[in-house]
């Protein structure tokens, strides 16, 4: 585990706050036990999210109560095999309603998915949650939200939120710099075919999309994807980034070198190993406490 230069009084902190948020103790563990009954009761609720010209598929893991809850959006990586729906039910016990979306192209969402695609659609989710209609009709309050993504959805949360207005929080889990991959399979044919390779081995639930034709995105405009390049944008936010120690995708000196060009910009990360692959397949209760004292406490429900 690596830590920035104010990493232990804000792990100190951090841990805290899942235990006791705003003077309130917290009552029960999200991560193992099921909250104190709310009314109106905890719901599974779907959500078409305009992106382009279509309606993404999302669906909202809302905790109930009286009181409006923090939004926590939830991104899955590629294809989205993984969708960390475990996350979902931890954080929506502790409070929070997590909003799960499909981009474009992915796992039925209407249109071609692409890495670009990906951005604008995480950029309309955040537009839409700023909507009073929307958050009306799904009892959620206007603060800044949260952003979590694995793998590349780890990415597309940092790239999305960096700097951006409504967003605090970002939590990257496994996710990778695609400017730096870029740049990597520019500079390398023969790495850039591999990947093209691997890449068509994920796409199936993928619409309109081809491994070569993601690489060639990538390569096209590495600058465009980097998020060192973005490094300072990140000041005033909360950066969390989680590696795997037998991660063979993304690995642990890759998320050190990201978080020291944050930390080189004055951005504010944490950095935090579990032992576990790139999909945190036997650390998922850490993982969930990990999330949790990233975000914090919720809003107690009503």
């Amino acid at each position: 585990m690596a830590l920035g230069r104010t990493g232990l009084t804000w792990l100190l902190f951090c841990c805290l706050s899942v235990l006791v948020g705003e003077g309130r103790a917290m009552t029960f563990d999200p991560v193992i036990e099921d909250p104190p009954p709310r009314r109106p009761g905890p719901s599974l609720l779907s959500a078409a999210i305009p992106s382009g010209d279509v309606a993404l598929n999302a669906v909202f893991y809302l905790p109930g109560g009286e009181a409006p809850a923090p939004v926590v959006l939830l991104l899955h990586g590629l294809p989205g095999e993984e969708r960390n729906q475990d996350l979902a039910q931890v954080l929506r016990r502790a409070g929070y309603a997590v909003l799960l979306p499909h981009y474009r192209g992915a796992w039925g969402s209407p249109g071609a998915f692409s890495f670009r695609h990906c951005l604008e659609d995480v950029e309309a989710m955040l537009r839409w949650l700023d909507t009073p209609a929307v958050q009306q009709t799904f009892n959620l309050d206007g603060q800044p939200r949260a952003l979590v993504g694995h793998s590349m959805g780890g990415f597309m949360a940092l790239r999305a939120g960096a700097g951006h207005p409504r967003v605090d929080r970002l939590v990257s889990l496994a996710g990778p710099d695609f400017g730096e991959l870029g740049a990597r399979l520019k500079a390398d044919p023969a790495q850039a075919e591999a990947t093209a390779e691997a890449f068509q081995g994920w796409i199936a639930p993928l619409a309109g999309a081809s491994g070569a034709a993601l690489v060639a995105e990538l390569i096209a405009d590495p600058a465009a994807f980097s998020l060192v390049a973005r490094a300072g944008a990140f000041v005033g936010q909360r950066v969390v980034l989680v590696a795997g120690a037998a991660d063979t995708f993304v690995s642990p000196a890759a998320l050190e070198a990201l978080a020291g060009a944050l930390e080189a910009a004055h951005s504010p990360v944490q950095l935090h190993t579990l032992n576990a692959d790139h999909a945190f397949s036997s650390a998922r209760v850490a993982l969930a406490r990990r999330v949790l004292a990233a975000l914090g406490p919720a809003v107690p429900a009503a």
